[in-house]
């Protein structure tokens, strides 16, 4: 698959923001699982965004982790640290989707991951322009 283009990445984007936006209402409504997911979502939105605008189409989750891992952290136009809330955040995502454990999720850890995710869109945001 060849990546998309200019309009495609801007709706990518503006899917993270978006993400982001639930996952506070979600936060303020004490739906912890959720903001989880959606905290996910708006970090593979911008991932996948800044993937795009580098001309490489992931084809799965997975697929989106190690290309970001290869095409934007060894390349060194970001930290570490940003590969490692992207990896966190998806893992935390299938915990909260999956598994028993999801009625278990606080607000500081909920708020923890939103934290993670704003800081990361906006960094991959910041790659795009």
């Amino acid at each position: 698959m060849t990546a998309p283009g200019r309009e495609q990445i801007a709706l990518e984007v503006t899917a993270a923001h978006d993400e982001l936006r639930v996952a506070r209402k979600l936060l303020r409504e004490r739906e912890y699982r959720s903001v989880i997911t959606h905290s996910y979502y708006a970090t593979f939105h911008a991932a996948r965004a800044v993937l795009w605008s580098r001309g490489h189409a992931p084809k799965t989750h997975k697929g989106l982790l190690q290309l970001f891992g290869l095409h934007v952290v060894k390349t060194g136009e970001v930290d570490e640290h940003l590969k490692e809330i992207l990896h966190t955040e998806h893992d935390e995502r299938n915990l909260a989707d999956y598994y028993a454990r999801a009625s278990d999720f606080e607000s500081t850890e909920a708020e923890k991951l939103l934290a993670d995710a704003e800081l990361f869109v906006a960094t991959m945001a910041k790659l795009i322009k």
